[in-house]
């Protein structure tokens, strides 16, 4: 397999796994943790439950994964917004 293609496939991995994470997102939203199947977030995409098998090993994994992801962004936001502190004594001063 070329670079070229490697890169690709990369990709279309990403994307995919993107596209399984915000479907689940807004599932596990939707219905919680213990109501949410995995055939609802497959049919929510309108693939194959096997397609979300192949990136996850179970629904516990895709949850922690939509859970980092969430946590994640939020420290992406807090480190935007928050100023780091190289003299404490002076900042309280």
């Amino acid at each position: 397999m070329d670079a070229d293609k490697q890169s690709r496939t990369g990709k279309l991995v990403e994307r995919r796994k993107e596209q399984i994470l915000g479907a689940a997102k807004h599932i596990f939203a939707k219905n919680g943790f213990r109501r949410t199947k995995i055939e609802q977030i497959s049919e929510h995409l309108g693939v194959g439950k096997g397609t979300l098998y192949r990136y996850f090993e179970d629904k516990k994994t895709l949850f922690l994964a939509v859970f980092e992801e969430g946590i994640g962004r939020l420290r992406e936001a807090i480190g935007i917004n928050v100023e780091p502190v190289t003299d404490p004594p002076r900042k309280v001063a």
